[in-house]
């Protein structure tokens, strides 16, 4: 048994899951989706909406959870030629996102934000990663929105996908950053938050 509090993720994300589940084992955890209206909380910038919206979830959260533990909340949006992007609201829209990413930047903006319910204490961060694509072709693109994957993520597109792989040019930055939840930013915000 572990001498650490548990954590309750603030999420319904399954690569958020992937990564605590991962890369933080000695915690125990389980996941709580908060279900809030994301598109009603907006920042002045992507990076702000992402610290926005990853707070909104944190405070409904913090009302509801009173057990001793460590709540995590995180969001991510995608910043494309200054424009904001989150979830495709359906596959028309995925399309012409994947369209429109050859020999662009992605940039990922991705909060996280920890309370601990004891101590009270509380932390956020935001990290970025770039991602360069290619030009995707048409089959490409079907295929992969097809598989409905890309439809739950900012962007719509995910980083590790085996047919966008190829397509990837570079990244800069943490592939978990991509996934919405950086690795380090998560380590180091667990140990102040602790």
């Amino acid at each position: 048994m572990s001498n650490t509090l548990p954590i309750v993720l603030g999420s319904s994300s399954k690569w958020r899951k992937q990564v605590l589940s991962e890369h933080f084992t000695e915690y125990e955890f389980e996941c709580v989706p908060p279900n809030i209206d994301e598109k009603a909380v907006r920042g002045d910038t992507p990076e702000a909406t992402s610290v926005a919206v990853a707070n909104a979830k944190l405070d409904k959260l913090i009302k509801e959870i009173t057990k001793p533990c460590i709540i995590i909340c995180g969001d991510q949006v995608i910043k494309f030629k200054g424009e904001t992007r989150e979830k495709p609201v359906d596959e028309e829209e995925n399309k012409a996102f994947l369209r429109s990413y050859g020999n662009e930047v992605l940039e990922c903006c991705s909060a996280v934000v920890m309370y601990n319910t004891q101590t009270k204490a509380r932390v956020e961060a935001m990290e970025t990663a770039k991602v360069y694509y290619k030009p995707i072709p048409e089959d490409v693109i079907n295929k992969v929105v097809a598989k409905g994957e890309t439809m739950w993520c900012s962007g719509g597109f995910m980083a590790e996908d085996e047919d966008l792989v190829p397509y990837m040019e570079k990244l800069e930055g943490e592939l978990s950053c991509v996934q919405g939840m950086p690795l380090k930013t998560t380590g180091e915000l667990l140990n102040k938050v602790k």
